[in-house]
């Protein structure tokens, strides 16, 4: 009897796997097969779970993307709460390969596999390697059930969807990929929830390598307290009609739920206290999905996370630009300028607008230029160096690099002020081979990386490295690599995740 799978327009008989006991055939391309799957499904603000068919989806074709509180480019053509897919890009007939399995960005709101440039074709092409895209639960559905949700006691469904994902993959692809050679790679978003199965217990031994790129590592997890506070705020919220029994809000439509959660989400840096600015919904620590603070618990006592620094590499960047596309695409007056430090750094504002480094003073100035400099060090670039020497300090080796050069990124189209910057998300292109020779420097180290655990021709950060640079790889552009102030980022000016936790 034929395979229906095969009979898909586009299916190649050289691209069939066999997934939780069903054959899939994806399309071939260029000596790469991409695919996509279904590794889990769930209803509303329940548990997902290993799927046993493939229903609703077709392997050739890109997945429905997770619901998004609002339309964006990095967002297919067709939303659906059904969405736990992983695409597949593996080069046609060899086995055994290393993986690279990518989480996108997105504040933990919106995002998908379908986003601008997560092609992984050139990079198992080029490295000989699997690439895998796991989409997974978004906003209000992955990280705020209602509390008369059974999950609402421990909200983290998105890092559990992710976690199912990684454990499919190791059950179903062992034919096509080297189960322990998995690197766990993701930008943004993706790059924190990777941080966040430092400390989840049931991701430990499914994957070997990360990289992390621009995660904003001030901002820890969320506090259940405030994860309870949105969720009472979100299902008070008009739009959901005054619904309170739990299977009353399972049923309330779609865009009513996203039109409360993105209210909320919009309110959040003024209406809930100590929300972070620009990621307020988070996972949810103190649970038995991530039981302790991941950063935290890095700073103080690295032998209580779930996996080990001294047997899991680590690659970190940042970029050189990552903090402008916070930014308006009008000039920005002092008055403004010192509100929205204030809001972004609570009680070390006043020690960031007085100090020489960042140039605060009222000069009549447009005070952009100061503020991505300000967030650029205090939520990417320093914290990162921070935390690679509390890895290296762990055992842990660690390489850290600065894109000092970029591919600009179509969302940022919408952001004026990145032009002829290296942005948030110019990193995005390059890691998947778009970006001529730079994009292929990036490839080559990255490959090399998750082959062996060390990219070609970095020096491991060691421990003793300061702010000043030092051991940090410039990558492309002017090759300079800043310096971070003495004594001052998680001294003078906490993190974040250090007031809170």
């Amino acid at each position: 009897m034929a395979n229906p799978s095969c009979a898909t327009p586009g299916a190649n008989p050289a691209c069939l796997l066999t997934w939780n006991g069903q054959t899939v055939a994806g399309k071939l391309d260029n000596g790469v097969c991409k695919t996509t799957v279904r590794y889990g499904s769930a209803g509303r603000w329940e548990d997902a779970v290993a799927v046993r068919n493939q229903e609703g989806i077709i392997a050739t074709d890109p997945p429905p993307s997770c619901p998004q509180i609002t339309r964006n480019p990095t967002q297919g053509q067709i939303i659906s709460e059904d969405c736990l897919t992983a695409t597949i890009y593996a080069p046609a007939g060899t086995h055994q390969l290393p993986a690279f399995v990518w989480l996108h960005g997105g504040s933990y709101v919106i995002g998908s596999s379908s986003a601008p440039g997560l092609d992984g074709s050139e990079l198992a092409k080029k490295g000989r390697i699997v690439v895998i895209i796991l989409q997974y639960r978004l906003n209000a559905l992955g990280l705020i059930p209602p509390p008369t949700a059974p999950s609402a006691s421990d909200p983290n469904l998105q890092v559990r969807d992710v976690i199912l994902g990684l454990k499919e993959i190791r059950k179903n692809l062992r034919w096509q990929v080297d189960i322990e050679k998995v690197t766990l790679g993701g930008q943004s978003t993706g790059a924190s929830l990777i941080r966040a199965l430092w400390i989840a217990p049931d991701a430990h031994g499914l994957f070997q390598r990360m990289i992390m790129q621009s995660d904003p590592f001030n901002y820890g997890m969320a506090p259940m307290s405030e994860t309870s506070n949105f969720a009472s705020r979100i299902y008070s919220h008009p739009a959901m009609g005054g619904l309170t029994a739990l299977i009353d809000l399972r049923a309330v439509g779609l865009d009513n739920l996203m039109s409360a959660a993105a209210a909320v989400y919009g309110s959040a840096p003024t209406q809930v206290p100590n929300a972070p600015l620009g990621q307020p919904f988070r996972p949810t620590y103190g649970t038995p999905t991530i039981p302790k603070e991941p950063t935290a618990e890095l700073f103080n006592n690295p032998g209580e996370l779930g996996i080990s620094p001294a047997n899991v590499p680590l690659l970190i960047t940042s970029t050189a630009d990552d903090g402008a596309q916070l930014n308006s695409q009008i000039p920005m007056p002092y008055n403004v300028f010192v509100g929205t430090v204030s809001r972004l750094l609570g009680p070390g504002g006043p020690v960031v607008l007085s100090s020489p480094t960042y140039n605060a003073s009222n000069d009549g100035a447009d005070k952009r230029p100061n503020f991505a400099k300000i967030a650029t060090d205090g939520a990417w670039r320093c914290s990162a160096r921070e935390v690679a020497r509390k890895w290296a300090g762990a055992g842990g080796r660690v390489y850290v690099g600065e894109f000092r050069e970029g591919v600009h990124y179509p969302f940022n189209d919408q952001y004026t002020y990145c032009t002829g910057k290296v942005c948030h998300m110019d990193d995005i292109l390059p890691t998947f081979g778009e970006g001529g020779a730079f994009a292929s420097m990036i490839t080559d180290a990255w490959v090399t990386f998750i082959r062996d655990g060390e990219p070609r021709g970095w020096r491991p950060f060691a421990a003793t490295n300061g702010v000043d640079g030092a051991g940090v790889k410039a990558l492309g552009g002017d090759g300079v690599v800043p310096k971070c102030p003495e004594d001052f980022w998680g001294d003078a000016v906490k993190w974040h995740w250090q007031l809170f936790v």
